[in-house]
């Protein structure tokens, strides 16, 4: 994950959000490009974002803001959470369900229900979306439960 955002800062917020499926490559062209011109107008207080989207591994939304000379306030926040929602709704995906959790199983990528956890291995990866620093994306993603949020 390594080149992940290139050229922003490793203390970078990161928001992850989990889709419900593996997106296809037709719908990647179309919310890439969605992505891109909602970052080039997404602002504070009428401030520009220093702010990237992008898909990982076909499922994953990585929204990337460098807050080094400004924050993501209330107002950019939440205008951020309903571009992603239209995303879902226009893509039939659910991108807020943080009951299910991605894990790395056998060389594969497979969604369980957070009541599973515990049924895994503590040495299962997984891709914790409560990481909030581009560093952890770029450095320990996946990893594993023991050592993620989700270890409880």
């Amino acid at each position: 994950m390594n080149d992940i955002a290139i050229g922003f800062p490793d203390n970078s917020k990161v928001t992850v959000y989990a889709a419900s499926r593996e997106l296809d490559a037709t719908e990647i062209h179309w919310l890439l490009e969605q992505c891109k011109v909602f970052t080039t107008e997404w602002n504070t207080h009428g401030t520009a974002l220093n702010a990237k989207i992008e898909l990982v591994l076909h499922r994953f939304l990585c929204v990337i803001v460098d807050e080094t000379s400004v924050a993501a306030s209330g107002c950019s926040i939440d205008s951020i959470v309903r571009f992603i929602k239209s995303l879902g709704k226009e893509l039939n995906i659910d991108f807020f369900n943080r009951l299910k959790i991605w894990v790395e199983k056998e060389g594969e990528i497979q969604q369980i229900h957070f009541n599973d956890l515990a049924t895994q291995s503590a040495d299962t990866k997984c891709f914790d979306t409560l990481v909030n620093k581009l560093i952890d994306l770029r450095t320990n993603w996946p990893i594993a439960l023991k050592e993620s949020q989700y270890n409880s």
